[in-house]
């Protein structure tokens, strides 16, 4: 099962984007692969987010921290999905290197 967003174009208006759960299922007459709406979740635009957090709420009840946490690995915008470029040693070390001489730490 998926979440997936289908657009239409109205005949006066501007493209309506719809929010549907689905599954993926095979003909058994052509062996082609169609998608199956289970669940129209409304229009994007007027989509109900404390519904959906309640259902993610109660999916999360069958898994174990650890598989909730790796399901949600790989999504885009999340950290695990980005790449990591490089690391400057700048900041916290400098602050803290400053704050030990300030304060006379390293002194015997």
């Amino acid at each position: 099962m998926y979440i997936r967003t289908i657009t239409r174009k109205n005949k006066n208006g501007p493209p309506v984007t719809y929010v549907q759960l689905a599954h993926n299922q095979r003909d058994p007459e052509t062996g082609q692969v169609q998608a199956q709406v289970l669940h129209g979740l409304g229009r994007l635009d007027d989509l109900d987010v404390d519904a959906l957090k309640r259902l993610v709420k109660s999916i999360s009840r069958f898994l174990s921290p650890e598989d909730a946490m790796a399901a949600c690995t790989g999504m885009p915008g999340s950290v695990e999905a980005r790449r990591f470029l490089e690391s400057r040693p700048m900041g916290g070390g400098f602050l803290l290197w400053a704050m030990w001489q300030r304060l006379g730490v390293h002194k015997p």
